[in-house]
């Protein structure tokens, strides 16, 4: 790093919860505002700390918190790298590098839009001779949160796409079977008609000229998000629809992985 960091304790959490609602966002990404949220996850782990950078006037820009194993060598957990910009990540992260003469090993989650395999120097040499210990090297995928359409016309409308593309949507909900009747949400399941392009909107009822989809309400939210095109859902999930619209919304729609930033 080309700068000393600032210390941060469970003490700052006003501080830190503040950068973290002006930290970069890409897609997918959601934001619990209120501060609770940072004070409870700060204060859970009392070996927690954070380290971090602020501008000309104080304000916290960018930081990392961590939670070490073993105060001495590690391993650290890093839960948060908050940054508003890709020079503050590398210097984040260059931060953690100079730890290495100490620290034998950090764990943390890919930054959004980056793969870290990208930034290591022979990736896999560590793999064939650290297969087990507390240091050993390894890949995990977790999934902290659920994601669910809960209002249809409302997700829609905010899709913008480049190739129009229009179809019949029939969605069913599971969740359907399990509301009271004079609940005043019915879930998601009905007929729409889809218009997509520069101006989406999803309108109740069907068009017999145009194609038809059918799918649950978790493969269209995994479509919606791009979790997944549709021709993998259509192999995968709850989703059917014809080859041609299959084709035409995986050219029309090419998101990238959609990434929270927080856990919920």
């Amino acid at each position: 790093p080309s700068r000393p960091p600032q210390r941060l304790t469970p003490d700052d959490w006003a501080r830190l919860h503040t950068a973290r609602l002006r930290a970069c966002r890409t897609h997918g990404s959601c934001v619990l505002y209120p501060p609770g949220v940072t004070r409870a996850d700060v204060e859970w782990n009392k070996k927690g700390f954070g380290l971090g950078y602020a501008d000309e006037r104080g304000e916290l820009t960018h930081f990392l918190w961590a939670i070490p194993e073993n105060v001495e060598h590690g391993p650290y957990s890093i839960p948060w790298l908050v940054y508003r910009s890709g020079e503050q990540l590398l210097e984040l992260l260059s931060l953690i590098k100079s730890w290495g003469d100490q620290v034998h090993s950090v764990r943390m989650a890919e930054p959004p839009h980056l793969q870290l395999q990208d930034l290591l120097r022979q990736p896999f040499r560590a793999r064939r001779t650290r297969r087990t210990g507390p240091h050993r090297v390894e890949y995990r995928f977790l999934a902290h949160f659920q994601w669910r359409i809960l209002d249809v016309p409302a997700c829609i409308a905010h899709m913008r796409l480049s190739a129009p593309v229009r179809f019949n949507l029939r969605l069913h909900d599971p969740a359907k079977a399990y509301l009271p009747t004079d609940a005043p949400w019915k879930g998601a399941s009905g007929c729409y008609v889809l218009s997509l392009g520069e101006n989406s909107r999803a309108e109740p009822g069907e068009d017999p000229a145009l194609p038809l989809m059918e799918a649950s309400v978790g493969a269209l939210t995994r479509w919606w998000l791009g979790v997944r095109p549709a021709a993998s859902l259509a192999l995968t999930d709850d989703l059917h629809a014809p080859a041609g619209l299959l084709s035409a919304l995986d050219e029309a729609l090419c998101l990238p992985a959609p990434h929270t930033a927080w856990e919920f």
